[in-house]
């Protein structure tokens, strides 16, 4: 990856809360959700996790190297 920002982007189903590396980030009532993210040079480790009105949660974890 040639450029520091990136952006992450993507839609849940059913999800009442979301964090991008622990920070809470906001979904639109249509499930989107899309932030900004600055790398640090070298592994990133991008943690999403979505957690429902039960409690349940998904987490997704996506490494990217900056250079």
């Amino acid at each position: 990856m040639s450029t520091s920002l990136v952006e992450v982007r993507g839609t849940v189903k059913n999800a009442l809360s979301l964090t991008l590396d622990g920070r809470l980030i906001a979904i639109d009532t249509t499930g989107r959700f899309q932030e900004q993210l600055l790398l640090s040079y070298g592994y990133n480790i991008i943690e999403v996790v979505a957690t429902d009105r039960a409690g349940k949660s998904v987490k997704k974890t996506v490494t990217i190297f900056y250079q």
